[in-house]
């Protein structure tokens, strides 16, 4: 990942342009919540989305915040990430059940159809308990507004080499994830991964966009692609897990169906990182 190393030139109006953009993406999250929950599933993922961004910036100024400040903020924003994350992930494991479901040459069989039906209602339950709960999620509202507030002070002194440090951290990180996978490793590697390779893109953006001319930065798109791979692995890891934790009975047929379809996109993502790192 050296190659992602970057150059700024100086800016004297840096830090407002990064207060600028952190209150454009606490915005988005506030006022998704405010329609919370309309459309749950894309408000969910609309927030999450921003709230990565969020705290990938957070993690690029970590070193101009009290470590107390730093983790006060990024608690906040991981909690509501994980509330969000729960309704996500049940929505993932039935559309990635349903995609592979045809697979199997007892696709109709008892066994199956019991564990979607699981599914099924679970994810209702968890509708029903949000639709219920609002006012939990409003309340996030005046957090994030506050939390806003807070971090003013910190743009006013942005060190463009702080900056720079924690960004290649951040790749460094990444890439010695990258080269510690293989076939054996476990799905929490797997997933480690993915959310470092996620905030290596979501800082690139951040500085394409707050620097533009001013900012040298390689957007890699192939890590781009091999997140997106590794999150397909991450989701049939979970239905997996969830089969386990259901006690479904799975035949061999099922079995070797589902790990070969593990195995071949672990083999596609590790001859990918040959190539990127």
């Amino acid at each position: 990942m050296k190659k992602n190393r970057i150059k700024i030139s100086p800016d004297l109006s840096l830090h407002l342009k990064i207060k600028t953009y952190w209150k454009g993406l606490t915005s988005e999250v506030v006022n998704a919540l405010k329609a919370y929950p309309t459309d749950v599933i894309f408000y969910s993922h609309a927030i999450r989305v921003q709230i990565k961004r969020i705290r990938s910036l957070l993690l690029l100024i970590k070193d101009q915040l009290q470590t107390e400040e730093y983790e006060e903020f990024d608690a906040l924003y991981q909690e509501l990430g994980n509330r969000l994350g729960l309704i996500r992930e049940h929505y993932i494991l039935l559309k990635t059940f349903q995609r592979i479901r045809t697979a199997f040459h007892s696709a109709n069989s008892q066994p199956l159809v019991d564990f979607y039906k699981t599914l099924e209602l679970q994810y209702d339950d968890l509708l029903k308990e949000i639709n219920l709960d609002r006012n939990s999620f409003l309340q996030y509202v005046d957090k994030f507004n506050a939390s806003t507030l807070k971090i003013d002070n910190v743009f006013q002194s942005i060190d463009n080499k702080k900056l720079k440090k924690r960004y290649q951290l951040t790749c460094d990180k990444c890439f010695k994830i990258a080269k510690s996978l293989s076939l054996g490793s476990s799905a929490e590697d797997f997933h480690s991964f993915r959310k470092w390779a996620k905030k290596v893109l979501y800082q690139q953006i951040f500085f394409k966009q707050i620097l533009k001319q001013r900012c040298k930065v390689r957007h890699n798109s192939k890590l781009k692609k091999i997140a997106k791979i590794v999150g397909e692995e991450h989701d049939l890891q979970i239905l997996r897990h969830q089969w386990e934790i259901l006690e479904i009975p799975l035949n061999n047929n099922m079995s070797l169906i589902l790990n070969h379809r593990i195995v071949s996109q672990r083999k596609r993502i590790l001859q990918m990182i040959k190539k990127v790192f």
